[in-house]
């Protein structure tokens, strides 16, 4: 017997009907309303639906668009296809994984060799998407617990490239950790400083909209000054991303009121913790190797 479990379209839902025009994404500068977001699945819905792909096949998904990435994704969510996020420089590195994905995803310019489907998510097609009628309420059609949903690339302890797959049940235990870990709300507005290629950003993301908080991609100006421009509230860092942030900071940067910074992938020195606290007022988290 099938146990529902929660879904984050199911969240996007709610927070779309009770607080329409409460933003969800800032996309360099444009505002995404809840409504809006929810729209844009439903119509992604409907264009993937048009590939053909049957509940339980798998689609890997590469694009430096992040917003449009995040649609993809939750709209195969929707369909019960897995899906796994990629970048075109590991492409070399995982070629036998996506020679065995049902679809790959990715502009034109960065097909890969010896895969079994390619769909290019050009311009054309995207236009095409606009014209499309929403599937609204957007609900999840596969509802298994032990259905695959992510396929996550990982290195673990071992420098080794490992590839996993979590099935929609343990990828809720993960959502569920990051959100109590964390502690999002309404009024959390995250900074998404890398795309979904790397697992950490995509849940963290997806537990701030769980939250009815915003997401903010931009791509337009450092990390320092986009900490500043959108009032961020937390930030999720490697910790060479969090050195060189500290090294571009002016000195006359504007310290952002109750800024959490999250470190992944590494041990993070006292020097450091220290700079953050001095130059940046903010707090510093440690989450490698404790809830990811």
């Amino acid at each position: 017997m099938e146990i529902a479990i929660g879904s984050t379209i199911e969240y996007i839902g709610f927070h779309a009907a009770r607080r329409p025009e409460s933003i969800a994404i800032v996309l360099n500068g444009r505002a995404v309303s809840y409504r809006t977001f929810d729209l844009e699945i439903g119509k992604m819905v409907m264009a993937l639906r048009q590939l053909g792909l049957k509940q339980g096949q798998s689609v890997a998904v590469e694009t430096s668009n992040t917003y449009l990435h995040w649609l993809i994704l939750l709209a195969f969510d929707v369909l019960g296809i897995a899906t796994m996020s990629y970048d075109d420089s590991e492409t070399p590195f995982i070629a036998d994984t996506l020679a065995g994905m049902d679809m790959v995803m990715c502009p034109k310019e960065k097909s890969p060799a010896n895969v079994r489907r390619i769909h290019h998510t050009d311009q054309s097609w995207l236009d095409s998407i606009l014209t499309l009628q929403p599937v609204l309420p957007t609900r999840p059609e596969c509802t298994d617990p032990d259905a695959p949903l992510r396929i996550v690339k990982s290195s673990g302890t071992t420098g080794s490239l490992k590839v996993m797959v979590h099935t929609r049940a343990i990828h809720e235990t993960r959502l569920s950790r990051s959100q109590n870990k964390i502690g999002f709300s309404a009024d959390s507005r995250y900074l998404v400083a890398m795309g979904f290629s790397v697992q950490a950003f995509h849940l963290e993301a997806t537990s701030c909209i769980r939250e009815g908080g915003t997401c903010v991609f931009e791509v337009r100006y450092p990390l320092h000054k986009a900490l500043v421009m959108h009032a961020i509230t937390d930030i999720l860092l490697l910790p060479t991303t969090l050195i060189s942030m500290l090294g571009a900071l002016p000195s006359t940067y504007a310290k952002t009121p109750g800024l959490r910074i999250y470190v992944l992938g590494g041990a993070v020195s006292k020097n450091i913790h220290d700079r953050v606290t001095t130059l940046l007022n903010a707090g510093l988290h440690e989450s490698y190797g404790r809830y990811r």
